[in-house]
């Protein structure tokens, strides 16, 4: 995930949500947070602008 984004991602929150924990990852470049599963290796939510904890309905 990182290297399609080298540099632009910075860890901002973890919590609950698909098999376990996921990330989000805040990206400077274009103001968008990903939830990031590492179990599954997908992105669980999306949102413009710095979310640090998306709602629980979002993380599935």
């Amino acid at each position: 995930m990182r290297r399609f984004f080298f540099r632009d991602l910075e860890p901002i929150g973890i919590q609950p949500g698909s098999a376990d924990m996921v990330v989000n990852l805040y990206n400077n470049k274009n103001n968008v947070t990903l939830s990031y599963c590492s179990t599954f290796d997908v992105v669980v939510a999306v949102n413009k602008d710095k979310v640090e904890k998306f709602a629980p309905e979002e993380v599935k």
